[in-house]
Formats: C-alpha cells, structure tokens, sequence
C-alpha cells in the first residue's frame, strides 16, 4: 500500500491524495472514494452528456409526436420535420454542458 501512495502522490499528482495511510479504518475511507469517483460519480456526471446531447432522446425539444403506425417506413420529410429548430437545439446543448461541466474532484 506504501508504494501505491507514494506513486499517487508523486509519479501521479493526485490533488488531495493522502500522504500516508496507516490505518485499516483510513485505507477502507480512501478506497470507498476512490471506487465512488470512478464509477457512481463518473456514472452520474457524464451518463447524461450522452443521452441528453442526442436532441431525439429528449421528447420535449420534438416538433412532431412520434408516429404510431409504424408499419410503414416513417418518410424522412416527417423525421426532418420533427427535429428541434436551431435554437432550441442550442439550449438544450447548452443545458447539458452546464449540467456536465468537468470537475476534478479531490480526495479530501
């Protein structure tokens, strides 16, 4: 575990990492935050970069309701037509780089 610390701590960089780690109790709080960071808040932060910068997946920003006879081909006049107008394209955009802003979370 020394040898780890000692590399996040210099050959790493890590804002906020501990010097040392003496302690069962330190050790289990240090690898809680580390598991959190990479995955539940790596999760939560930038899942919905993806899924919200894709104007479809958001039925709000929609001209058109999506078609319920689907057992023809939708033309793609219909699908043109039911994308989001420029500027709304451009909120939406918007809103979802304010929402993911990149963050570098400490450890402390």
């Amino acid at each position: 575990m020394t040898k780890f610390v000692q590399y996040c701590n210099t050959t790493a960089n890590i804002k906020g990492f501990p010097e040392k780690v003496t302690t069962i109790k330190e050790m289990a709080r240090l690898t809680a935050i580390m598991i959190w960071t990479l995955t539940g808040y790596h999760s939560i932060s930038f899942a919905v970069e993806f899924i919200d910068s894709y104007l479809p997946f958001r039925p709000p920003c929609m001209q058109r309701p999506f078609p319920i006879d689907l057992t023809t081909d939708v033309p793609k006049s219909y699908i043109t037509a039911s994308l989001p107008y420029p500027k709304k394209c451009e909120i939406a955009l918007i809103l979802v780089n304010v929402i993911t802003l990149r963050t570098v979370p400490t450890l402390t």
